[in-house]
């Protein structure tokens, strides 16, 4: 999950105004149980406790 996560962060940040998409990706990624960092930009496993 979060190698397919970070590929779509990455497509995302060359897109204008991703923001609010990174956002979303972003929420749906925790809600898995994986971290995301500050800038919806990185994934990583478990949780950022």
């Amino acid at each position: 999950m979060s190698v397919m996560a970070n590929s779509y962060f990455g497509l995302l940040r060359q897109a204008t105004a991703s923001h609010q998409d990174r956002a979303q990706l972003s929420n749906v990624v925790r809600a898995r149980g994986h971290a995301v960092d500050v800038a919806f930009t990185k994934t990583f496993r478990g949780s950022a406790v």
